[in-house]
């Protein structure tokens, strides 16, 4: 067995200057997180990882196993997925992105209002007949 001496490690902090779109890049992951509330490291409830939620941020985070990971991830290479070719590209990708999720939202909020203003209606309906019947029991006990 050879013996290996002391491997001595230095860290040196570089100060580095991303590119204008590499930059935009870092920091819309880095507010995405954040409006998410970087919670990765807490562990999913069983049966929770099937909301939107859940699933948009698997997909934010691909491989890395927190938020901090994907960040400095993000920040060593624009492109965690190996599809695109420049940061310009990964910059469209993530705006197209946003842009379907945002559609996708509005779609299910029109659902959503469509289906709270069914319910009003239904309970309106219901309100205007009970006071019906209330009204006729009225009538006829003072009969």
């Amino acid at each position: 067995v050879a013996e290996i001496d002391e491997i001595r490690r230095v860290q040196e902090d570089i100060h580095v200057n991303l590119l204008p779109a590499e930059r935009a890049i870092y920091l819309e992951l880095d507010h995405h997180l954040q409006a998410m509330d970087m919670q990765t490291t807490r562990k999913w409830r069983k049966g929770a990882e099937s909301g939107d939620r859940v699933a948009r941020l698997k997909e934010v985070l691909g491989s890395s196993a927190t938020a901090e990971e994907a960040l400095m991830k993000r920040c060593a290479h624009f492109d965690l997925s190996a599809k695109a070719n420049s940061a310009l590209e990964t910059c469209e990708e993530i705006v197209g992105t946003r842009e379907g999720q945002l559609l996708q939202c509005k779609e299910e909020l029109v659902a959503h209002i469509k289906v709270g203003y069914t319910l009003d209606r239904m309970c309106e309906l219901w309100t205007d007949h009970v006071d019906k019947e209330y009204a006729t029991d009225s009538k006829h006990e003072t009969a």
